[in-house]
């Protein structure tokens, strides 16, 4: 958007309140580099094409990408419906269309909620956010996961002596998802946007080095945005 960002959008995106629960933000870009968190959604990731459209199912103009969910599904605004607060929208991804969910009815009331979830793994406490449409389809989605959780968490893991497997977690592959995957990096590894497109056209991407366990929800994530992902383990350890 061509305006300055509303200060309620500002405060959202600066806050980058993380839940936990997937299907709910989990990515925040940048107040600066709220443009190139665009890419994929207005504009296409290599070649810079613009996918705005004004038909039933495109991506409409005035949608703009606040947050994504841990699957790179976009939370967004319209920047056209500023009187009425700015409600939230969501849309998953894959579908080869866009169709907007409303899961807010306004992004400081969406901040807020957000904020109270993350203060609790409750699921009654989201049972309670969406008492007045308790079939939302995102905010069930979220309802189960939280209550499957639970119910993982109540089950003792057994002991995998890989956990402590020292070696070096590799990117062999991007994927079809490109930039998705190197706003990962970029936010795993500290990198610059310029860093991190140079780091990606490497053929293998080191991530990190140490024990497996250390590694367990990077490497979740990477194979969750479509990377190819490999753990080599150490010499020593092989």
């Amino acid at each position: 958007m061509d305006e300055p960002l509303p200060e309620e959008i500002a405060r959202f995106i600066a806050a980058a309140v993380v839940t936990g629960d997937l299907v709910l933000p989990y990515h925040y870009p940048a107040i600066d580099e709220l443009a190139a968190f665009q890419i994929g959604y207005r504009s296409h990731g290599l070649t810079g094409e613009s996918l705005v459209s004004c038909e039933d199912g495109g991506w409409q103009p005035g949608w703009l990408v606040i947050a994504q969910n841990y699957f790179g599904d976009p939370f967004f605004i319209d920047t056209g419906e500023g009187a009425a607060g700015f409600p939230v929208h969501y849309a998953p991804h894959g579908a080869g269309r866009w169709d907007a969910i409303t899961v807010a009815p306004s992004c400081r009331e969406f901040g807020a909620a957000l904020a109270h979830l993350q203060g609790t793994g409750d699921a009654d406490a989201l049972e309670a956010i969406i008492s007045g449409d308790p079939d939302h389809p995102l905010w069930r989605e979220a309802i189960a996961e939280r209550r499957e959780r639970a119910e993982d968490d109540a089950v003792e893991p057994a002991y995998d002596p890989r956990a402590i497997e020292q070696g070096d977690l590799i990117v062999t592959d991007l994927g079809p998802h490109k930039m998705k995957v190197i706003r990962l990096l970029r936010e795993v590894l500290g990198l610059s946007l310029q860093d991190a497109m140079a780091l990606s056209a490497q053929p293998d991407i080191l991530v990190g080095s140490g024990p497996r366990v250390s590694f367990g929800w990077i490497e979740r994530d990477l194979i969750a945005q479509g990377a190819s992902v490999t753990f080599r383990p150490q010499a020593g350890d092989a």
